[in-house]
Parts: C-alpha cells; structure tokens; sequence
C-alpha cells in the first residue's frame, strides 16, 4: 500500500466466493499493522481497508 495517514482502519479480508474470512479494526501509527492470518489456507483472498483516508482493496495470497 501507499503511505496511510495515522487513524483507525477496518480490515476485511474475503474467499474467492465472496464470504468474509477475518475482519478487525486497527489503529495504525507506525505505518505497519501485523495481521495473524494463520487459520487461513493458501490461496488468493481480497483484503479491504477502509478509513477515513478512503478505501483500498488489493490482491492478497497466502503462501502455507
């Protein structure tokens, strides 16, 4: 991602099929939120993160 401004963010992330996997809010300060995704399989997702600054989806894959 591009620098985000300090704030809270929603954090979603979905199957392929649509169905939401994880979902949490965070608040970011140092530019880095570390996420534990190990109950997800391998395999392509879609992560979203929403605030104020806007919203911003991206391609997420998962290596086990």
């Amino acid at each position: 991602f591009t620098s985000m401004p300090a704030g809270q963010y929603d954090i979603e992330i979905f199957s392929p099929d649509g169905k939401a996997v994880y979902r949490s809010k965070h608040q970011l300060n140092n530019d880095k939120i570390n996420l534990d995704l190990n109950h997800l399989s391998g395999g392509l997702y879609l992560l979203k993160v929403s605030g104020d600054a806007g919203t911003v989806s991206r391609k997420l894959i998962i290596e086990n």
